[in-house]
């Protein structure tokens, strides 16, 4: 199709995504931006039945709630899941998963195991011509 339409899926989506942007750039707390209510929604949505999309964003979303929160564990867990959803189903679903991950490794404290991670995914971005996702790892890799 070409156009979107807008479902209060969607919309919720596009919020969630927009807070946790604003929460990893600094210019909200995840107190303010009520991250920690946004995973009780999304735990409750997963327990429905959603299309292959909308639960692997919910498990991405989750990931990166978590990784927020410096919740370390569940945010591998929900990564995992996400990455296992995705398998080749849904496109750019890897690096998304990916640039998540490395950020959940520097955050461990696996600096360089991050930073190897980064390079070789920002590598295949390059190879298959996928200069969003490849400027989005770069971004990564000189944060850490």
């Amino acid at each position: 199709a070409d156009f979107l339409l807008a479902t209060p899926e969607l919309l919720y989506q596009t919020r969630i995504g927009t807070l946790c942007t604003f929460v990893e750039r600094k210019h909200r707390t995840a107190e303010d931006a009520q991250l920690s209510e946004h995973v009780q929604r999304l735990r409750a949505q997963l327990k429905g039945k959603l299309s292959l999309h909308n639960r692997y964003w919910a498990q991405l979303m989750l990931g990166r709630i978590h990784l927020i929160l410096g919740k370390l564990f569940q945010a591998q867990e929900h990564l995992e899941q996400a990455g296992e959803l995705a398998g080749d189903k849904l496109p750019h679903a890897r690096e998304e998963v990916g640039v998540l991950y490395g950020r959940l490794m520097a955050a461990r404290g696996e600096r360089q195991e991050a930073l190897s991670f980064l390079r070789a995914q920002s590598l295949l971005c390059y190879r298959r011509g996928d200069r969003f996702h490849q400027m989005m790892i770069d971004q990564e890799l000189a944060r850490i």
